[in-house]
């Protein structure tokens, strides 16, 4: 008698399940051996990359499938001696553990598992990547480049998104280079324990790629439209007017072989200089300060180092927001968007404006102390940080999760002369503040202090005549941590005076001598 057809169906929430294949002329109790074993004992959370990382032992997975409501799977070997190695290895006693759990196995009455969609069992030189426990990362085509390129020449990639999950067809030159990502790939995470893959041959004979976006590229046809933005724009990198753009070394080695233009570097960029600029002539370029005590800063980005997306881990919703990290990052550079993870509550992710800002924010608050914290702050392999379509509200202060700060007046970076101002580096003992009314006094100071909870200062001093239009001064604290902690609470605090609008307090560290300045003894706040 023929086997039945295995006719799977769909389920929203777990995808396609499949039913047992069964044949009238075997034992189900004692069935003959098969290159498909047949799993029970899972744990539920167990995924597809799960089984081909536990079974991979005995030989060569070349398919699996899951049964979650059922704690059961299907697991498909390429050779039949890798199947009966495996189950003579349970007879003897042995246990092949998944996720921290033994599992039961036996032959299946299935002589191999049918495929479905856009899989496929024949070996191809398109391959699809079923990309599943996504969490809060994002996966584009050029992620799923960045994996497979070092196995084989891609040809095409198109991301397909599904309410499941995401699925990727890679196209590769040959059957073999596809054959080799897909057992160097398959089960493996693109990120630390999330997004793991599924990956069989697909079906179809070709990638269709129509347009090159975040989600198709065609690395073979130089025809197919790019969707990126142009080389130059007729808005500059500081948001100014400007006949020219802003350009990390790459962009700049490409405008001096097409356009011939000289240019200038400063703050870690290139900017073209001479008569065809407007604002940024070579006389006033000269008056921009470059800091050499900061030179890791300002040197011009590298291909490996052109993230502007950072990880920052030790974190605590009771003590940390959106604006607290904004307070102590936008010392560094411009913070566009902050978004902490709803699962990973020790995380959130900051996207800076560039590359070079967020290695300077690296560089400067790595494994720094905070509200008995201890950040620990990395470059993510994310290009950008993806909007919270609904955030939820941090234990602190009940404010939002995700906050875009793009074009906020808060920021120090807009325009070359706001950058010279600034002087990034490490948290010291003492702070500077500035943009503080005429009015203020140290009274005052103290009490913006014990209104933000933020730890007593031990020194204030206030600078005298600096401005007529604001006043400037020092603080200074007993311990670094406690002004990294006032700067994280205090930065941007409006003070309230006679003026219709309030004044916003500014701070940043400051690494000189403070020995001239008078101490103040036995200050209560």
């Amino acid at each position: 008698m023929p086997k039945r057809t295995n006719e799977p169906t769909f389920d929203q929430e777990h995808g396609w399940l499949y039913k047992k294949q069964k044949s009238d002329d075997v034992d189900p109790r004692a069935p003959d051996p098969s290159k498909v074993i047949h799993i029970r004992n899972l744990r539920p959370q167990a995924t597809e990359g799960d089984l081909v990382e536990a079974f991979n032992h005995f030989g060569t997975v070349a398919y699996c499938i899951l049964v979650p409501h059922k704690r059961q799977g299907l697991v498909e070997f390429l050779e039949i001696e890798s199947a009966i190695k495996t189950m003579d290895y349970l007879h003897t006693g042995g246990q092949v553990v998944v996720l921290n759990s033994p599992v039961l196995a036996n032959y299946s009455t299935s002589a191999a598992i049918e495929r479905i969609g856009f899989e496929s069992a024949t070996p191809s030189h398109v391959l699809v990547l079923n990309v599943k426990n996504i969490q809060d990362n994002h996966i584009d085509a050029d992620i799923i480049h960045k994996i497979t390129h070092p196995h084989g020449a891609v040809q095409r990639i198109a991301v397909v998104r599904r309410n499941f999950g995401v699925l990727a067809l890679v196209e590769f030159a040959t059957v073999e280079e596809a054959t080799r990502a897909k057992y160097a790939l398959n089960g493996a995470d693109i990120y630390s324990g999330s997004c793991t893959l599924k990956i069989e041959y697909s079906k179809e004979e070709s990638v269709k790629v129509r347009a090159n976006d975040a989600d198709h590229r065609d690395y073979v046809n130089p025809e197919v439209p790019r969707q990126k933005p142009p080389l130059l724009d007729s808005t500059n990198f500081f948001n100014t007017s400007g006949p020219f753009q802003a350009l990390d070394a790459v962009g700049y080695q490409n405008m001096q072989r097409r356009f011939n233009i000289p240019t200038k570097q400063r703050f870690g960029f290139y900017y073209p200089i001479g008569d065809r600029t407007n604002d940024y002539s070579a006389s006033s370029s000269e008056t921009w300060r470059q800091d050499t005590r900061s030179d890791y800063a300002h040197s011009p980005p590298t291909l490996v180092d052109r993230g502007s997306v950072v990880m920052v881990y030790g974190l605590d919703h009771t003590q940390f927001t959106c604006q607290i990290l904004f307070n102590l990052f936008c010392l560094y550079g411009n913070v566009n968007k902050i978004r902490f993870m709803r699962r990973k509550t020790d995380t959130a992710m900051v996207q800076m404006e560039n590359s070079v800002q967020a290695l300077t924010l690296v560089r400067n608050m790595d494994e720094v102390d905070l509200f008995g914290k201890t950040l620990q702050i990395r470059i993510a392999k994310q290009n950008e940080v993806i909007p919270d379509p609904d955030p939820f509200q941090l234990e602190k202060d009940l404010s939002l999760s995700f906050v875009d700060f793009t074009g906020s007046r808060l920021q120090r970076y807009l325009t070359p002369e706001f950058a010279s101002r600034n002087h990034p580096i490490r948290p010291t003992d003492t702070l500077h503040f500035f943009n503080a009314p005429p009015t203020i006094t140290e009274e005052k100071l103290y009490a913006i202090w014990n209104d933000a909870a933020a730890p007593c200062p031990q020194v204030v001093h206030i600078n005298a005549g600096t401005s007529r239009k604001s006043v400037s001064g020092f603080i200074k604290f007993e311990q670094v941590t406690q002004a990294t902690e006032s700067l994280a609470l205090v930065n941007h605090t409006p003070i309230h005076t006679d003026h219709k609008l309030p004044w916003i307090l500014k701070l940043g560290f400051y690494d000189g001598d403070f020995s001239k300045f008078r101490p103040i003894k036995d200050k209560e706040v």
